[in-house]
């Protein structure tokens, strides 16, 4: 859940993967997404767009289990939405439109 951060929006969000089953069949989930994460400035709360590009590789777990749950689709907007919190800067700078951090 991306409310609870301090990011104000996402722009320019991409994502590119594929989906396979590896050799004990668990579904795994492997691609690349990029974007930019407004954020605030540390100093001055102005806005700083912050661009990242992430690596995902995920075990999503058995692929039986997960089709029967999920009824033939795969929700991967958690997974998504996980790695950008984890890509959240501890401090975001904005001087001269210079990015700091």
């Amino acid at each position: 859940d991306l409310n609870n951060t301090e990011i104000i929006r996402l722009n320019s969000l991409h994502f590119e993967g594929v989906s396979s089953i590896d050799y004990v069949d668990d579904l795994i989930l492997e691609g690349k997404l990029t974007g930019v994460m407004v954020l605030p400035c540390s100093l001055t709360l102005e806005e700083v767009e912050y661009p990242f590009s992430i690596e995902i590789e995920e075990n999503l777990g058995n692929f039986e289990e997960i089709i029967k749950k999920n009824k033939n689709k795969l929700e991967i907007l958690p997974i998504l939405c996980e790695n950008i919190v984890l890509e959240i800067p501890m401090k975001v700078l904005y001087a001269c439109d210079i990015l700091i951090n």
